[in-house]
């Protein structure tokens, strides 16, 4: 979404003006709303006062919210998909490779381990995960 702001030219506002950002913020945080109800706040917040008087500011604004609209609400990604209000999991993030990384990172503590390093917690990786299998099994 970050990508879209600044192909409408809108990331200077983003920095620069406080309400503008707030706005937007408040966009990007449909997804930690019950999924019941993200539809009717994205309507609430497209329609209210404080996002009209920005969209007369920055109309590229308006683009910015039917982008948001076609593509996570009635296009390809609707709020189900990416949702996070009620995951059961220990992540902060719904995209499990990223997921993976930040925990793998955290586990080996360096950027560029050596070859050994990166062999020890291969392994101790693998053996976590053969244990939750079997618990799994269980």
């Amino acid at each position: 979404m970050w990508r879209r702001l600044n192909e409408l030219g809108l990331s200077v506002a983003y920095r620069t003006h406080a309400r503008f950002k707030k706005c937007i913020r408040r966009f990007l945080s449909m997804g930690y709303l019950p999924v019941a109800v993200v539809r009717q706040n994205f309507q609430q917040l497209c329609a209210s006062r404080e996002t009209q008087r920005l969209i007369r500011r920055y109309p590229e604004l308006r683009d910015f919210i039917l982008y948001l609209q076609r593509n996570y609400f009635d296009g390809n990604f609707p709020p189900l998909m990416w949702n996070v209000y009620n995951r059961d999991s220990d992540t902060r993030t719904n995209n499990f490779v990223e997921a993976f990384h930040s925990g793998w990172n955290l586990t080996v503590g360096v950027r560029h381990p050596s070859l050994w390093t990166f062999l020890r917690h291969q392994k101790d990786s693998q053996a976590k995960l053969e244990l939750q299998a079997d618990a799994a099994d269980r």
